[in-house]
Formats: structure tokens, sequence, C-alpha cells
């Protein structure tokens, strides 16, 4: 065991864990149950988190669980090779049709971009309805993330368990009872980015201020 002593502690973890994905058969869908006997399916199950390498899903009947960012990123790639894709999802979700630049800057702007586009008119989306059989050759879990804050290290104070989830944060970086302790976070909302360097913006104030 390696020990380290430090005045002040700045985590960059993120909040997912990185060595097990979250499992469709083990949340509670809204609107669904967990899925029974998901284990005794014959075919591949995967979770984008930990996409094999060298996947041949050409001619393949896909099943993609979830309706969320990572779902339909999926599905057009998919269905570009796919002999079937259909997305099993627990609520509707729309997404409709915007300018994304505001008039002013489009002149500034061209409406030219360097990635290739698929259409997806081989993809089926259908609700989960009780009756319904889906024969999949594949099966992709694209339920989200498992969560794992600080990376799962084990915080104690005065050998006393601390646990993240009872305190309060401010401005998402500090938390009560820690006062030399830092974690960095995105916005949920905008760009991870953004909060993350906000972060360390208050990291490196903060430091200075005690410095001084």
């Amino acid at each position: 065991m390696i020990s380290v002593r430090s005045r002040f502690v700045f985590l960059g973890t993120g909040y997912d864990d990185y060595q097990e994905p979250l499992q469709a058969n083990m949340i509670e869908l809204e609107d669904c149950e967990n899925i029974p006997g998901f284990e005794s399916f014959q075919g591949k199950v995967i979770h984008p988190q930990f996409w094999p390498v060298g996947l041949d899903y050409t001619h393949k009947r896909i099943v993609v669980i979830g309706s969320g960012a990572t779902a339909i990123t999926l599905l057009p790639a998919l269905a570009t090779s796919a002999a079937h894709v259909t997305m099993l999802r627990p609520t509707s979700r729309l997404f409709p049709p915007r300018d994304s630049l505001k008039p002013l800057f489009q002149g500034f702007c061209p409406a030219r971009w360097p990635i290739k586009s698929y259409a997806v008119g081989a993809t089926i989306v259908i609700k989960l309805t009780s009756g319904e059989e889906l024969h999949p050759d594949i099966i992709v879990t694209a339920t989200g993330l498992k969560l794992r804050m600080a990376g799962g290290i084990s915080i104690t104070v005065d050998s006393e368990p601390y646990e993240i989830s009872d305190h309060f944060a401010w401005r998402a970086s500090m938390l009560e009872g820690l006062p030399n302790w830092m974690r960095s976070l995105g916005y949920a909302n905008a760009s991870w980015t953004l909060g993350s360097d906000t972060a360390a913006q208050l990291a490196c104030r903060l430091l200075t201020r005690m410095r001084k």
C-alpha cells in the first residue's frame, strides 16, 4: 500500500464507473419492468461504453434499448450495415428540426459539414408493447452509465466514513465538511468542459487566496 499526504486534494474522476456498465436488467425502466430472462439471451449483449473493437454487425438484426443521446447516435450508423435495427424506448423523445445558427451568423458559417450523413429509412422505431416478438442477433443496452462518485474511493473524516450523498455541495465543486477537497464536474445541460473549466478556475482562485 502506498500512502500519499497532501494539504489539498482535487479529484478529476468524473462520476461514472469506468470498469462496469449499468446493466439493463438491473434498473427500473420508466413505464417498464425489469427484463426477465435477460441473462439467458444467446446472442451478443453490448453496452456502448465497452463497444467491442472490430464488431461485425453486417446483416445482423439489432435491438437498441434506450432513446437517449447514445441511442439516437448509434441508430443511423448501425442501420447502414445491419439487416434490421429496432429501438425499444420506454418514453418518447422528440427532436424537432430547427436552425442551429441565427441568421446573423449564417453568413460567416458555411452550410457544409466535414462528416458523412446517412439516411435512417432502414431504422424502425417502436414502443415496447406486450405480445410483440423480436428476434435480434445483437442487443445494445444504451440505458445509461453507472454512477460512481470520486472514482469509488472511500472517504473518512476523523475515522468516520464520509458519504458524499449526505452532504451539500457548493458550486458543484466543494463539499460540506471537506474544506481542502474539490472535485471537477461539468454541466448536465451544457458543454461538460465548461463546467470543468469553472471548477478548475475556482480551485486556482482558492489556492491563490490560501497562499496569501
